[in-house]
């Protein structure tokens, strides 16, 4: 079944507005895909639905690595090449389900908030498991179905929970595709992430156990870490980093999903968030977001015999 998608020549004029660069949460995912993707000088990153570049840049500068991201979106490329001053990236319009590149030329693949955009998600992995070397990562960064499923763009925009409830995998479909795509899974990681802080909120790193650098889950046969993604450091209390910012997301309608509902269902759903937000202005739900890592490997050379 086909499904219907936002216009994203539409979102390439919004979109970096409501999601600023530089916000503290974005540097400790640029560490972390940077760590587990084993980037760095020499290393070929492949960006997949790379939008406006805020990872492929950031990666390519911080890293060294050489970069290449991938988008259908033409007007989205454009704002990626305006961004990219220093033309660190290559930025090619494509088909992420339909790659045409080069086999075994990328040491790590990138593909974040892209699951419900794909139709075929089974043959998008076996094409991304192609073009990577052997050895070479592939991350996917993920709300899965589970940790979307009462968010605010959901609670209060029903019809966007209905649209998403048929596009959005839950985490064991995706760990399923990996494997059946011919990847090795290395970890899943939940993170809870503070996206939207006020002056109140104080981000401390919560580990297992009494090791303050422990990075795996006590249950290592699950491969999985629950990573509360919470830091300690000051910051500015603006419109840029609080409550105020998600509503500006949602009156530009940022998320995708914003853009499939009726006029009307959009209205009725921003007057309902509106009014929580100012008669709960405290609550931390409303500020924090649920993502999933997912890391695989594409096997040594030996062990991609009969691989599809």
């Amino acid at each position: 079944m086909t499904q219907e998608k936002a216009d994203y020549s539409q979102i390439a004029e919004v979109y970096d507005q409501a999601r600023p660069g530089d916000s503290p949460h974005l540097e400790w995912w640029f560490r972390r895909l940077a760590e587990v993707g084993r980037l760095g000088p020499g290393k070929r990153l492949l960006d997949l639905g790379c939008g406006t570049g805020r990872w492929t840049i950031p990666l390519a500068e911080r890293t060294g690595c050489d970069a290449v991201g991938v988008d259908s979106s033409q007007e989205m490329l454009e704002k990626s090449r305006q961004k990219d001053r220093g033309g660190r990236v290559a930025w090619l319009p494509g088909d992420v389900e339909r790659l045409e590149l080069e086999s075994e030329s990328f040491d790590c693949a990138l593909m974040s908030l892209m699951m419900h955009h794909l139709e075929d998600h089974l043959s998008t992995f076996r094409g991304v498991l192609r073009v990577l070397r052997p050895g070479g990562i592939f991350l996917v960064r993920q709300g899965t179905l589970e940790q979307i499923a009462d968010d605010p763009w959901h609670r209060f925009f029903p019809e966007a929970l209905t649209i998403d409830r048929q596009r959005t995998p839950l985490r064991a479909e995706i760990e399923w595709w990996l494997r059946e795509a011919g990847f090795e899974l290395i970890e899943v990681e939940e993170v809870r992430q503070l996206t939207y802080r006020d002056r109140a909120d104080l981000q401390i790193p919560l580990h297992h156990g009494d090791n303050p650098d422990a990075r795996e889950s006590p249950v290592a046969t699950s491969r999985s870490a629950l990573r509360s993604f919470l830091h300690h450091s000051s910051y500015r209390h603006d419109a840029g980093n609080s409550i105020e910012r998600m509503l500006a997301e949602v009156r530009l309608r940022v998320p995708s999903v914003l853009r499939l509902i009726s006029d009307e269902a959009f209205e009725r759903g921003r007057g309902r968030l509106e009014r929580y937000v100012e008669e709960h202005a405290d609550d931390r739900w409303l500020r924090e977001t649920l993502f999933t890592l997912f890391s695989a490997r594409k096997p040594a050379e030996e062990a991609c015999q009969g691989v599809p």
